[in-house]
């Protein structure tokens, strides 16, 4: 009767088939991560089109001879102009809607929206418009 047959697997063959299952594991892992952070930035990306969508109907239904149509605002999202910047927070994540109106007789609005990430405002998505006054 053969002996080694009936010995089952070495340490050896045991190791190796382990080397096997944790290169396989980390390889699924580091996939698995990179399909959830690439999900959370669409679904940011989703809702900041939204958000900025949002902000444009809202200025295209106020008559231009309001006071949201005042001139001024800035983009910069470290230090945003008083009154030109609205904080809009939805289930897991905060944004930063800032807007800057120029010009006299036709307006250009130009529009940013920012998310969290890393501790700082990431600019998302931007977008331009002008308006004038009806004849």
């Amino acid at each position: 009767m053969n002996t080694r047959l009936s010995r089952g697997f070495t340490l050896l063959e045991t190791l190796v088939a382990t080397g096997i299952l944790v290169v396989a594991s980390v390889g699924i892992a580091s996939v698995l991560t990179s399909s959830i952070e690439t999900n959370v930035f669409n679904r940011q990306k989703a809702v900041a089109f939204f958000l900025l969508s949002q902000k444009i109907e809202q200025f295209k239904t106020t008559p231009i001879s309001l006071s949201e149509w005042t001139s001024g605002g800035d983009l910069n999202t470290n230090s945003p102009a008083a009154g030109y910047y609205d904080v809009v927070t939805d289930a897991s994540q905060t944004y930063l809607r800032v807007w800057k109106i120029s010009g006299v007789d036709t307006k250009t609005l130009q529009v940013v929206v920012c998310a969290v990430r890393r501790n700082r405002w990431i600019e998302l998505i931007r977008a331009s418009t002008m308006v004038g006054r009806k004849w």
